[in-house]
């Protein structure tokens, strides 16, 4: 698969997702700096709240006007913890509309990279398979022509055996064999005369 890492068409799809991923990342960035503004700003105002609330209840002479600055410095923190939700709310929901227009504008490239890595791969899957393929023929074609050679070494090889037995056996190649005469008495000896009855 090292082949495929040089291939134009799978530089550019690796360059269209680390694309896509680098404004994804980036958003995602901006929203967690804008979250953490946020919260800085609530901490801020919840500790200046309390601040308040102390001074107020500090400065009461009686339980009755504690009482009421206790109250009265709840209501400003409740407005800042519904400011707070809703500004988070503000935040998450512009986050995520930001991130879906970023993929909306990348995936048609990041689409079309993929599309062209899937034709490419089925491409050189594809040369692969008839180079495979017209290797075994080739194979096959030399395993039968050797077979072939063989089978007529081998005829060639029994045909000259053949004449080779019969030439042995004093046989024309005709297979007219030839006569062979009957030895006769040698010299000195005499032959024996039949029996006559």
């Amino acid at each position: 698969m090292n082949a495929l890492v040089q291939t134009p068409a799978l530089q550019s799809h690796l360059n269209a997702q680390v694309s896509l991923l680098t404004e994804l990342t980036n958003k995602v960035y901006d929203a967690a700096q804008r979250m953490t503004e946020m919260n800085l700003r609530f901490a801020q105002q919840c500790i200046q709240d309390c601040v308040n609330a102390s001074r107020h209840m500090l400065s009461a002479t009686d339980p009755v006007e504690f009482g009421t600055a206790a109250m009265a410095c709840a209501m400003p923190a409740s407005e800042h913890v519904r400011s707070y939700q809703q500004q988070l709310m503000g935040v998450l929901t512009g986050a995520q509309v930001e991130l879906t227009r970023t993929a909306e504008q990348h995936m048609p490239e990041a689409s079309r990279t993929a599309t062209a890595v899937a034709d490419e791969v089925v491409r050189r899957s594809t040369e692969a398979t008839e180079k495979i393929a017209a290797e075994h023929r080739q194979a096959m074609e030399r395993m039968n022509s050797a077979g072939q050679q063989a089978m007529q070494g081998m005829q060639q090889g029994m045909q000259g055996m053949q004449q080779g037995v019969q030439s042995a056996m004093g046989q024309r190649p005709d297979g007219h064999g030839q006569q062979h005469a009957q030895p006769g008495p040698r010299p000195g000896e005499r032959g024996q005369e039949p029996a006559r009855g």
